[in-house]
C-alpha cells in the first residue's frame, strides 16, 4: 500500500458554490500573502472568506455527513449499539456502588 492510498482530502467547507449558498461574508484578499496568486487562480472572483463564517451546527453536520458517507452503515449501528450497552452497563455499575457507601 502506497502512503498515497492512507489519506485523501477533501474540501466540504469554504466551497465558491457554499459561499455562493450560504451567502458567507468575505473580506478582500491579502495581496502581501504568499499565498494570493494561488488563491485568485484557483478562486476567480472569489475574496477571503473564514471558516468561522458557517454556524457551528451547519458545520458539524456537514463534517458528520461527510465522515458517514464514507463508514460502512452497519457498523455504525453496531458501534452505536454496543456503546449505548457499555453506558447502561456503567450506569448498573455506578448504581451498585453507590448502594455500597
Amino acid at each position: 500500500m502506497d502512503d498515497e492510498d492512507l489519506l485523501t482530502f477533501e474540501r466540504i467547507a469554504v466551497t465558491p458554490e457554499l459561499i455562493d449558498q450560504l451567502k458567507l461574508p468575505s473580506r478582500p484578499n491579502k495581496i502581501t500573502d504568499t499565498r494570493h496568486e494561488t488563491f485568485i487562480r484557483e478562486f476567480p472572483g472569489y475574496e477571503a472568506t473564514e471558516l468561522d463564517a458557517i454556524r457551528p451546527g451547519t458545520l458539524r453536520e456537514m463534517v458528520q455527513n461527510c465522515i458517514l458517507s464514507l463508514v460502512d452503515p452497519d457498523a455504525v449501528d453496531r458501534i452505536k449499539h454496543e456503546e449505548q450497552q457499555a453506558r447502561e452497563l456503567a450506569s448498573q455499575i455506578q448504581r451498585s456502588v453507590r448502594g455500597r457507601a
